[in-house]
């Protein structure tokens, strides 16, 4: 609130983020007081026994303070920088991932068979062709069969000798 009346800045200004330094250093003695007195407060109370010193111990706030410090080292060593830039690349990466697999899965198998195995049919019958016009007649069949539009009507010779006649694609 001091910055905004004080300095006049902006209150998206005045929202402390991890980019300030002093808030950085502020949760991490915060942290740090909490985790010590946490740790005091459980090695009094378990009386030297090891497992009831780590059921009573703050494992939550004690991996924040691990994690605070952690990060602070990378940023003060300047290596967090690249890592951010890695971390950031691999969840684009996952997302990529994700949006793919969620394409993947909407494909039907079944009709994806079919539709390879006609395909397969009519290279199988390409490969029999043994003159331009037997593959003529072949394409011509699988235009028909496969339903595709052509851009022409009747016999396509005929047609390209008709000065007045138009190829039409759609």
């Amino acid at each position: 609130m001091r910055r905004y009346f004080q300095y006049g800045k902006t209150f998206k200004e005045c929202i402390p983020t991890q980019g300030h330094a002093d808030l950085r250093a502020m949760l991490i003695f915060g942290n740090g007081v909490l985790c010590m007195m946490d740790g005091i407060d459980a090695n009094v109370r378990s009386h030297g026994d090891f497992l009831v010193f780590f059921m009573r111990i703050n494992l939550i706030a004690w991996y924040r303070f691990t994690t605070l410090v952690l990060k602070e080292v990378c940023i003060r060593l300047k290596i967090k920088f690249s890592l951010q830039k890695y971390l950031e690349a691999y969840k684009r990466i996952n997302k990529a991932l994700q949006d793919y697999l969620e394409k993947l899965e909407k494909i039907d198998i079944e009709a994806y068979k079919k539709e390879t195995e006609e395909y397969n049919r009519v290279i199988a019958a390409f490969d029999q062709a043994k003159n331009n016009k037997d593959l003529n007649k072949i394409l011509l069949d699988t235009f028909e069969k496969m339903n595709y539009y052509k851009p022409w009507n009747g016999d396509f010779d005929e047609h390209m000798s008709n000065k007045n006649a138009t190829l039409i694609f759609k």
